[in-house]
């Protein structure tokens, strides 16, 4: 028994209808197979998507709302998995003697089991023999040689979207190769092409326009699909193919900026004086050559953010001036953090942070001041992020979320609260696909949910399931008369984490003494 399990990033159901002459095995697994809606995360970024995925929690019970974390000085590094401190479904699987190979899942660096995992395009690598484990799989799978998991983002769109295309070509060599070999019993590989499409060509795509940028987009979709007819026509009778996403896409009706709203109602101080303050530091900056200083472009980005227009020509310019300058960028005026009630750190996150300075009885003051001003806004939606991430890790994810279905939300630090233009962007439902002997056929999924992905791999592949997974069992996807179907779900009989099983290992330790 073999078990595929494709992420492909972005994928949801008006794509691939909209696309079905480019992806016609796509569209045929949706008219003939299981499928359905799958919901996602919010926010609906890699970070906190991926790692729901993984773990079968919700954030809350795993901590992970963003790419990136942060320390007490706003100072900023990229997520790994020693940040997940949940059990992995791989990590389950590898636990009960699966053979795993996993491709491009996010945060699966440093790897967390013996077997073989090429790190995905988040992690910031110097050599190329840097994304494998182990580096002998090089050897193994020629087709990582020449290896390409990330597109170029400082060209042109179309430059970028032809990256893209040499993407979606590689990784689609290296699912061959190593399909070929079936050597494993778990799969997982992560195709992300169709996210760069849509960043890119969503609303073209949408409205049948023909252009330089459809041309390759298609070309792209045509490249995805390609891999999962391979797929279909090399399996055996005993593979089943699981295909799920993170999210979906949409068009914005443009950006609200949070941080300018701040400023603008008094809670949010900038620093005018030299040296004064502290700058939100700019992601862009990880993993390029350390520059010699900075300089501080605020002024003119708030000038751009106030013309749309000017917005959208500059934007394709932006990563290549970044790439070529010889100084580090700061996009944003310096925080007077000892003036500042509240404030938004991070674009992936929504989330706003009060002055830790603040007392318990001024924070819950000031939150449901907050919360209730932001949602007098229309189409913004403002909660607290105890109630709104339950869990054992609600508290260190900050204190308010914004959220909208109309409107990114950003943390420019201007003086203009919105910004009206389209914007193309993650969406909330992403989709879910199954098929195989024990699959039903022309089967709709009711209210599935993207934690609920993990324990489903457990059940299919006999592993017990953790006790305080999130997610359920999609059970009714499996054929009636089928052992799948009928056999009980198993869970552990234990389940620690890692945190738990440091302090079982400390008990032993200090008994023995």
């Amino acid at each position: 028994m073999t078990l595929i399990i494709l992420g492909i990033d972005a994928l949801h159901h008006q794509l691939i209808k909209k696309c079905k002459d480019e992806m016609p095995t796509l569209y045929t697994h949706l008219q003939k197979d299981t499928q359905g809606i799958l919901r996602t995360t919010i926010p609906y970024f890699t970070g906190p998507t991926w790692t729901s995925f993984q773990t079968g929690k919700k954030i809350g019970n795993h901590g992970i709302a963003n790419f990136f974390k942060y320390d007490d000085k706003l100072q900023i590094d990229v997520v790994s998995s020693k940040d997940i401190k949940e059990k992995t479904f791989y990590e389950l699987a590898d636990s009960q003697g699966k053979k795993c190979f996993i491709m491009n899942l996010p945060f699966s660096y440093p790897a967390k089991i013996d077997g073989d995992i090429v790190f995905s395009w988040l992690h910031l690598y110097k050599n190329i023999e840097d994304l494998f484990h182990p580096t002998s799989l090089q050897e193994t799978y020629p087709s990582l040689q020449k290896y390409v998991c990330r597109a170029d983002r400082s060209r042109s769109v179309i430059r970028y979207l032809n990256s893209a295309l040499d993407v979606a070509k590689s990784q689609n060599n290296v699912v061959k190769d190593v399909l070929k070999r079936k050597e494993h019993d778990v799969y997982f590989f992560l195709l992300n092409a169709a996210d760069m499409v849509q960043h890119k060509a969503f609303d073209d795509l949408m409205h049948d326009k023909n252009n330089k940028k459809t041309k390759i987009s298609r070309k792209i979709l045509q490249e995805l699909d390609s891999v999962v007819e391979w797929i279909d026509k090399n399996k055996d009778d005993n593979t089943t193919v699981l295909i799920a996403s993170d999210h979906g896409f949409q068009v914005y009706d443009g950006k609200f900026f949070c941080n300018s709203w701040l400023k603008k109602n008094g809670y949010l101080t900038t620093s005018i004086k030299e040296g004064e303050g502290t700058s939100l530091q700019d992601v862009i900056i990880r993993g390029q050559k350390k520059k010699k200083r900075n300089i501080d472009i605020s002024k003119f980005i708030i000038f751009v953010k106030k013309r749309p227009k000017l917005f959208r020509s500059l934007e394709p310019f932006y990563d290549f001036c970044i790439k070529i300058l010889p100084f580090n960028v700061v996009k944003q005026p310096k925080i007077n953090f000892d003036k500042t009630q509240a404030f938004c750190r991070s674009l992936f996150e929504g989330t706003i942070l009060l002055n830790k300075n603040l007392s318990d009885t001024e924070k819950e003051k000031l939150k449901k001041e907050l919360i209730e001003k932001l949602n007098e806004i229309k189409d913004i939606e403002a909660h607290d992020c105890e109630e709104f991430f339950k869990g054992k890790y609600s508290k260190k994810l900050g204190d308010i979320i914004v959220t909208s279905t109309k409107y990114e939300i950003d943390t420019t630090i201007g003086d203009t609260e919105f910004m009206h233009i389209k914007r193309e962007m993650h969406s909330l439902d992403g989709i879910f696909m199954a098929y195989g002997k024990d699959i039903k056929k022309e089967y709709t999924t009711q209210g599935a949910n993207i934690v609920d992905v993990a324990p489903t791999i457990l059940h299919k592949l006999g592993v017990p399931i953790p006790k305080d997974m999130d997610g359920k069992v999609l059970q009714n996807i499996f054929v009636d008369s089928s052992e799948l179907q009928k056999k009980e779900i198993v869970f552990e009989t234990e389940n620690n984490t890692e945190k738990e099983k440091d302090l079982l290992k400390s008990s032993i330790k200090n008994l023995r003494l």
